[in-house]
């Protein structure tokens, strides 16, 4: 059944945008569900020490994993510790604590030795969420000129019969381009399957691939050439907040793209470049995704020989972050990166 994840955000008429519009166009994507499976697969170690629990595990998040199992196992918070150096790839799976970990650490206190548990190849597509299901409906409008007028961008993606996983695919919507009447809205519909959860830019992944290609089919409507419809479009400013843009180079990334990639020379029409039975083209989209952040904690102590320490409940996941913490830490402290 259908679940109206919350009111739909408006701004502007569309009624409006319609009535402005030279051209509008109607357009359904369906977005498959996708499964992270990286090449290290789910995997936890736990010991027991009388009321302290120290858990090994393949997380994304060592805080809210241990938030997890102190509230499990009805421990202070204190007595659970999770370490995690190195992440072998997550792609957002290892962003929740499942059940393999809780199970791991309750065997663990049961037989009174350390449990190793580290998920199979196959059971890797059946307890550790995967990228909802969309279906997604968008309409959009715009002058001759290529002034956008009006964009509907309605989502209905699946989520378990327990949980309410909603891929906020609207969110780049409502501030990628510049348009007074847009509306986005989010239908949850409940399945019989497992939850759905994070997986590589959530949302802004499915929702970007239905606004990019209606905005290229609609680019196509006006015979205007889909990079100056989105140069014709773009704004300093988001539109759901009102705010200016800290910064963007969308503009100047279309402008020098389209001359690396010799993109005047290319035909328009399309399905008109072919080698042999292959059709090949060439092809533009924009994206963008927020820097979300929350308030976070690190300790930093000094030896006698001139070491620096650095603790804080984190982990490399191949960004890079060992390096960074290093690079600040010789910058505050004014020490060599070696120390």
């Amino acid at each position: 059944f259908t679940l109206p994840d919350s009111p739909p955000a408006i701004r502007g008429d569309l009624s409006v945008g319609r009535t402005a519009a030279t051209q509008v166009l109607e357009a359904s994507y369906d977005i498959a569900s996708e499964h992270h499976n990286p090449l290290e697969p789910h995997a936890t170690i736990a010991v027991w020490n009388g009321d302290n629990l120290t858990v090994y595990d393949s997380s994304q998040g060592v805080n809210a994993c241990r938030e997890l199992l102190a509230t499990t196992f009805d421990i202070p918070i204190e007595n659970v510790r999770v370490i995690c150096p190195f992440v072998g790839g997550g792609f957002g799976s290892k962003g929740m604590t499942w059940m393999h970990v809780p199970i791991a650490a309750l065997a663990a206190r049961t037989i009174g030795r350390p449990v190793k548990l580290v998920l199979r190849r196959q059971e890797m597509f059946t307890g550790h969420g995967h990228r909802a299901h969309t279906k997604q409906n968008v309409e959009m409008g715009a002058k001759a000129d290529g002034s956008l007028t009006l964009i509907r961008h309605e989502t209905f993606n699946e989520t378990s019969m327990r949980d309410e996983w909603k891929e906020d695919t609207g969110r780049m919507t409502g501030m990628m381009y510049a348009c007074e009447n847009v509306e986005t809205s989010n239908n949850l519909i409940r399945i019989n399957k497992m939850p759905p959860t994070f997986m590589r830019a959530p949302g802004e992944a499915s929702g970007g691939v239905a606004l990019e290609c209606a905005i290229d089919e609609l680019a196509a409507k006006l015979a205007m050439d889909p990079i100056e419809f989105r140069l014709k479009n773009d704004t300093d400013t988001d539109g759901s907040t009102k705010k200016q843009f800290s910064s963007r180079a969308y503009k100047e990334c279309l402008i020098k793209g389209r001359e690396l990639f010799g993109w005047s020379e290319r035909k328009m029409t399309p399905g008109s470049l072919s080698e042999g039975r292959y059709l090949y083209g060439y092809g533009v989209a924009g994206a963008t995704y927020p820097a979300n952040f929350r308030p976070s904690s690190a300790r930093m102590s000094i030896s006698q020989n001139g070491a620096v320490l650095v603790q804080t409940a984190s982990h490399d996941l191949g960004t890079g972050a060992y390096t960074i913490f290093t690079q600040i830490a010789a910058e505050t402290f004014g020490v060599p990166v070696e120390t």
